[in-house]
């Protein structure tokens, strides 16, 4: 998405419209996977200042995910315990909440909206591209 203007005393940002704005989940999902990627590549940058770890939140929505069944509980279980052996990479600025929602359509080429920049790696930006989202349910 093209900034057209920025007030940093109003905090806004004018940005360009998204024409026609369909998301990817109208698409067969062979066809939006090979969009999202495309789209991820022209967003990943190298990571710095100011922007926060992925892997900061990650312990917090682990601890407080709310389980709804045995099978839940359990995959919790297994989750918390795979991310305490994960060696977390923060060297790409990464979108945090990159779905296929947040992926429009506009004429001929597809924008990422909706940004929660942090850095992380390159494989958080695929995970969250297959429905997942950037906080704890």
């Amino acid at each position: 998405m093209r900034l057209l203007r920025c007030s940093r005393g109003r905090r806004a940002l004018l940005i360009e419209r998204a024409i026609p704005g369909t998301d990817l989940a109208t698409l067969p999902e062979e066809d939006a996977a090979s969009i999202a990627v495309a789209v991820a590549l022209q967003l990943w940058r190298e990571a710095g200042e100011p922007f926060g770890s992925l892997g900061d939140h990650i312990p917090d929505w682990l601890e407080h995910a709310e389980p709804l069944s045995d099978a839940g509980r359990d995959l919790l279980a297994c989750a918390q315990e795979l991310y305490r052996g994960l060696h977390i990479l923060n060297s790409t600025l990464v979108h945090g909440d990159f779905h296929h929602h947040n992926i429009l359509r506009a004429g001929d080429r597809y924008l990422a909206i909706d940004p929660k920049p942090c850095s992380g790696s390159r494989s958080s930006t695929s995970l969250r591209s297959s429905g997942g989202r950037c906080s704890a349910r």
